[in-house]
């Protein structure tokens, strides 16, 4: 039998390496994926750590005590979680329980264990297993799995598989994704549709300078316009003046069943017993969605299989090398990434506008650089241009950590830890309280302040985010179970951010933004930028 960590580095390596051009590596995963599951299988993993009988009892954690029958689901309605959203939950939490909490006893909710200290977040990436476990958002899995099996079969996606499943799937969309070249080759086509986007924002600018109520509508569009041609390499026209019907159903969807998700898999909820008013409308804005998606994917599967002369090798686009796989594979990934990158990209982008609209100085450092890299406002966007961008990295990891989509990272415990002192069986749901440490200012200097200098590679002084453990921001996840779109997710952002940043100045003259949680953490109140038009 292989050494464990021999094991663990050999199946790490196997996902980030991959390189994948024919069905015969398909194969090739799954007869290692299945040599894999039997190194694991001989392992015993319920031996304790040797501290394990010198640490208290995992009923002894600190958290809300919960009532005869009722246990804790009554908080959410009547006591103390009333109202608020799980970030604040998260920080309320940590303020009254200390660095390790449980919150348990919320009727047909395994019990969670908020993590609040920088050492046990770090030690729960450690030991997150060979093959790392988070809970499936179930609404999705139920969704894929039984509801539309017909289309989802046996790949419903990497959020929702776990195991053998979920190492043979990401390691497939690993080598397609995760490639640099991939995200420059995308380059001139995020320009473009970033270019589509000022003029619907210049649209807007000359009936009034201070941007809509809606405005978050547009910036949607925008998001779901680039994450669709990044998916499917096709233009469904969301930034043309009048997008269809169909488009604006879709939008409104999208955002919908993030909602519902929230109601359904975060909240206190019966759904899982019978068919509640939630759980039908999610439903409904799925089947929405899927069929839409599945129609663009369809089509976009009859253009290749059309004209198999038009792409070489080396230009064929993500969906492309998908369909080259298994077209299962393909179906799966274009609606993941259709869904998942619309909400969570806007939400990032508009905290970005925000932050810089409220702090005039980095906003000016970022002009500078800019200015220097694109020397005309319409100076189209290279890869060059992006990589020597330092600030403008920097500017949005820095809303990332006030702002951050994830009020945590999860995962189930594949082994016993000990944990601020306490026994962590194994099979225990752990979530880190990202949030409350990216607000501490016992991590970051002045927390609350916007200061993209943190995480330039220049600043030294007391500021600089190399001085905080590096397992309190991971904003894209740990690991092998990190975020697969995350590099062309900074792709789109850092094109768009650009473009506007170059061309206006932002300000804002409104009350403070309002920041909520349903599903994802992000701005709550209408985007009323304030925006003056670059001369030169």
């Amino acid at each position: 039998m292989i050494p464990r960590t021999m094991l663990n580095f050999q199946i790490r390596r196997s996902i980030a390496t991959s390189h994948l051009n024919s069905r015969s590596s398909v194969e090739a995963i799954e007869t290692k994926a299945t040599y894999y599951q039997e190194q694991i299988d001989k392992y015993q993993d319920d031996e304790k750590p040797s501290n394990w009988n010198e640490s208290k009892p995992y009923n002894s954690i600190p958290g809300p005590k919960p009532w005869p029958i009722v246990g804790n689901i009554w908080r959410f309605f009547y006591g103390e979680f009333k109202g608020k959203n799980m970030a604040e939950i998260s920080k309320h939490l940590r303020n009254t329980y200390g660095d390790i909490v449980v919150l348990n006893k919320l009727i047909g909710i395994p019990d969670k264990v908020f993590l609040y200290n920088a050492e046990d977040i770090e030690k729960m990436h450690r030991n997150e297993g060979l093959w790392p476990q988070r809970d499936a958002l179930h609404s999705i899995l139920y969704y894929r799995t039984v509801l539309r099996k017909d289309i989802f079969q046996d790949k419903p996606g990497l959020t929702a598989m776990q195991g053998q499943d979920w190492f043979k799937f990401r390691t497939v969309v690993n080598p397609i994704l995760m490639q640099p070249r991939t995200t420059i080759k995308y380059v001139g086509q995020m320009d473009t549709i970033a270019d589509d986007f000022l003029r619907q924002i210049h649209r807007l600018y000359e009936i009034n300078p201070e941007m809509p109520e809606d405005f978050e509508l547009l910036i949607n569009k925008w998001t779901l316009e680039s994450i669709t041609f990044l998916a499917i390499d096709k233009r469904i026209g969301c930034l043309e003046d009048h997008p269809t019907e169909e488009i604006q159903t879709f939008l409104a969807s999208t955002v919908g069943v993030f909602k519902q998700m929230y109601k359904l898999d975060v909240l206190p909820s019966l759904w899982k017993v019978y068919s509640t008013k939630d759980w039908k409308l999610f439903v409904k804005h799925m089947d929405f969605i899927t069929n839409t998606l599945l129609k663009y994917v369809d089509e976009a599967f009859q253009s290749v299989k059309d004209n198999p002369e038009i792409k070489d090798k080396f230009n064929k686009s993500i969906f492309d090398k998908f369909l080259e796989l298994d077209r299962k594979v393909a179906i799966t990934m274009a609606i993941d990434m259709m869904t998942g990158g619309i909400d969570t990209t806007s939400k990032t982008f508009a905290a970005t506008l925000y932050f810089l609209s409220t702090n005039q100085g980095p906003q000016t450092k970022l002009r500078e650089e800019l200015k220097m890299l694109m020397p005309n406002k319409n100076t189209p966007i290279t890869a060059e241009i992006l990589e020597k961008a330092k600030y403008l990295k920097a500017a949005i990891k820095e809303s990332t950590r006030l702002a951050p989509i994830a009020v945590g990272n999860m995962r189930k415990t594949q082994k016993a830890l000990v944990l601020s002192g306490y026994q962590i069986p194994k099979g225990v749901d752990l979530l880190s309280g990202a949030i409350a440490l990216h607000h501490d200012d016992k991590q970051f200097k002045d927390s609350k302040k916007y200061m993209p200098e943190r995480f330039l590679r220049t600043t030294t002084c007391e500021y600089s985010v190399k001085n905080t453990n590096p397992f309190v921001f991971l904003p894209f996840g740990f690991g092998s179970r990190s975020c697969v779109g995350k590099r062309l997710a900074n792709l789109e952002l850092e094109i768009a951010l650009a473009k506007i940043v170059r061309n206006y100045y932002l300000d804002w003259k409104r009350p403070e933004m309002k920041f909520n949680t349903t599903l994802i953490y992000g701005t709550a109140d209408p985007l009323r930028y304030h925006l003056r038009a670059v001369e030169d």
